[in-house]
Formats: structure tokens, C-alpha cells, sequence
């Protein structure tokens, strides 16, 4: 028997903003507990891009929104479809105005708000309009 002092397989240093720690691995088992931790680590830092990357396309979309605001107040069809796309709960009420215009794309959202009120005979039937006018999603929900 030897008396010699362990021997770590790896150290690990954080710098930390409360100070410096060292991680000493002396077992084959706690490098598999090192590389959980990594892989951890990495999920969270891509949870965090992803987490930056919606909250920058939100600015976008709050930035362009007064002006889409403008263009659809003035009748520009395609800024009122996409104020209703990016901001559903504040501008679906300008869905009714194109609906009556038999614009595809508002009878399509328009059946998929009555079905999601519970009355799925008449939003289907109103999907059903939608996708005889050639409006790609309705054609996929009614394939699906």
C-alpha cells in the first residue's frame, strides 16, 4: 500500500461574480456528472437565444404596428391581415369587414374562431368557403 495523495482526473474552474471554485473530478463517474452539467448548460443557452430571438422579432413587430395601423385604417387590405396575423387579440375585430369582401383569408380565421367558440359545424363550413377560394391553409385543414 502506498500512501500517495489522490490524484484528480480533471479540475474544473468557474469564475463566478461571488468568487472563484474549483471542481476536483476524482472519479470516471463524475466526469458523466460533468457532462450532464454541460449539456445543461448548453440547453439553458439555447433556451436563451431563443427566448432573445422572439423577444427581438416582437420589437419588430411593435415597431412596424403604428404604421401598419395607418395603411389599414386607409384600406390597405394586406396591412389589415397582417396586424390580424401578428396581433390577433387586439385587431381580430377587423376580420368581419373582409369577410364581407369574401377575402379567403378572413373567412378562413373567421371559421377557426367559430369552431374555437365551440360551434364546429358552422366554422368548418365557413373553412370549407374558404378553401373552394383557393386559400392553402383551409385546403390543409380540411385534408388533415
Amino acid at each position: 500500500m502506498s500512501n500517495s495523495v489522490r490524484q484528480p482526473i480533471m479540475t474544473i474552474n468557474l469564475h463566478k461574480e461571488d468568487g472563484d471554485r474549483q471542481i476536483k473530478v476524482f472519479k470516471k463517474g463524475g466526469i458523466l456528472l460533468l457532462i450532464l452539467i454541460v449539456l445543461g448548460a448548453l440547453h439553458l443557452f439555447n433556451y436563451m437565444l431563443e427566448e432573445l430571438a422572439a423577444y427581438e422579432r416582437q420589437a419588430e413587430l411593435d415597431e412596424l404596428k403604428p404604421t401598419m395601423m395607418e395603411l389599414a385604417n386607409l384600406g390597405q387590405e394586406e396591412a389589415a391581415q397582417w396586424l390580424v396575423k401578428n396581433f390577433f387579440k387586439e385587431e381580430n375585430y377587423r376580420i368581419q369587414e373582409y369577410v364581407t369582401k369574401g377575402q379567403p383569408w378572413a373567412i378562413y380565421l373567421q371559421g377557426r374562431m367559430t369552431i374555437k367558440k365551440g360551434n364546429v359545424e358552422e366554422g368548418e363550413a365557413l373553412i370549407a368557403q374558404a378553401a373552394e377560394k383557393g386559400f392553402a391553409p383551409a385546403v390543409a385543414y380540411l385534408t388533415k
